[in-house]
């Protein structure tokens, strides 16, 4: 995810890359991988709201763990990445667990693509029994 984030700034510039995850945790685990500041979905969208935070066109949106997401905040969020201009990736495993909001909008996308990409090396666990 660090990768990514390096590649994207360095086409779209500094602080191009928003990272957001439907919980707490997730988004510290997100902020240690991409190396930036990242917020819990919720808050970003009540923080949004209110005026005080935004995406711009040419900003990336990661969503991690995007099967925990509720599919009335993904539809939020990439309803406002797709009016400014910004695309949004949105990282997780369906086979995990679900949303305790509405949910399922994550494996209802990734059945709906015949070429979803999928993770071979996990790179984030140390010990191969993690993995």
């Amino acid at each position: 995810m660090h990768a990514l984030r390096l590649a994207w700034e360095h086409e779209h510039g500094r602080s191009s890359v928003i990272g957001l995850a439907p919980s707490a945790a997730a988004a510290r685990e997100l902020a240690d991988d991409l190396g930036i500041a990242t917020e819990n979905t919720a808050k970003w969208l009540h923080e949004q709201r209110q005026g005080r935070a935004t995406v711009r066109g040419a900003q990336l949106v990661i969503v991690d763990e995007a099967s925990l997401a509720g599919t009335l905040a993904l539809d939020r969020i990439s309803t406002l990445a797709t009016e400014a201009g910004a695309k949004v990736l949105l990282v997780g495993d369906w086979a995990q667990l679900q949303s305790v909001d509405a949910g399922g909008a994550f494996r209802m996308l990734v059945e709906a693509r015949p070429d979803a990409p999928e993770l071979a090396d996990v790179h984030r666990f140390r010990n191969a029994w993690e993995k």
